[in-house]
């Protein structure tokens, strides 16, 4: 009889959690996927951050490199505090179905941006803006004269709208739909705080908004 040490989407886990991680070596322990001795795995590049519960079975601190899995220790950022959601309002939820979409439709969006070399102005934002409607998020997309209609359920239609870059959206959507998410909540704390997407109790993503650049007012319908 085999006792698995591991959940059984870890090894999806760590290899999502790739993209998480910084590509450069000024802060070489973000390189890694930090897991910690209660079961919780996460990784960061600064500008977004994930995080999966009771997903490892590790009894210490590790840090676990997704590409050449290497093992090393060494001292990981705090990342649950910068999850604490307090002051964050529940915007829109997804269902499994529309999550789906939303991966479908951001592909499609990151794919556009970079053929029209939108973004390049920076290091690697494709900016996008969300406007919250009735019943859906309307996404248009920053210095162009497109919009997408997204289904969703929105709680707070008329929340400001944000911009964030459009690649970010796109890997926490595949997170979601790899790890068989059936819901997710998506909360706001204004234009300028991080968006949280959760699938409670199990996996919690950070990303950062996208700040100055081209005003929101150019994008809405």
């Amino acid at each position: 009889m085999l006792n698995f040490v591991h959940g059984n989407l870890y090894s999806t886990a760590l290899e999502l959690s790739r993209k998480f991680t910084t590509k450069n070596e000024i802060r070489p322990v973000l390189n890694y996927v930090h897991h910690t001795n209660d079961g919780r795995m996460e990784a960061t590049d600064s500008h977004r951050a994930i995080m999966f519960h009771d997903i490892h079975g590790f009894e210490k601190d590790y840090l676990v490199h997704p590409k050449t899995f290497n093992i090393a220790t060494g001292d990981f950022p705090e990342l649950p505090k910068l999850f604490e959601n307090t002051g964050y309002e529940h915007v829109v939820t997804l269902s499994k179905e529309q999550i789906m979409l939303w991966l479908q439709l951001f592909r499609s969006i990151n794919n556009t941006l970079r053929t029209m070399k939108v973004g390049q102005r920076t290091d690697s934002n494709k900016p996008v803006h969300l406007h919250f409607k009735q019943d859906y998020v309307n996404v248009t997309l920053a210095g162009l004269d497109v919009s997408m209609k997204l289904p969703a359920s929105v709680l707070k239609p008329g929340f400001e709208p944000i911009a964030v870059n459009a690649e970010f959206i796109r890997d926490t959507m595949e997170v979601f739909s790899k790890m068989e998410t059936q819901e997710i909540q998506i909360r706001l704390h204004g234009a300028l705080r991080p968006i949280l997407f959760e699938d409670k109790g199990k996996i919690e993503i950070l990303v950062l908004p996208i700040r100055g650049g081209y005003p929101i007012e150019e994008a809405e319908e």
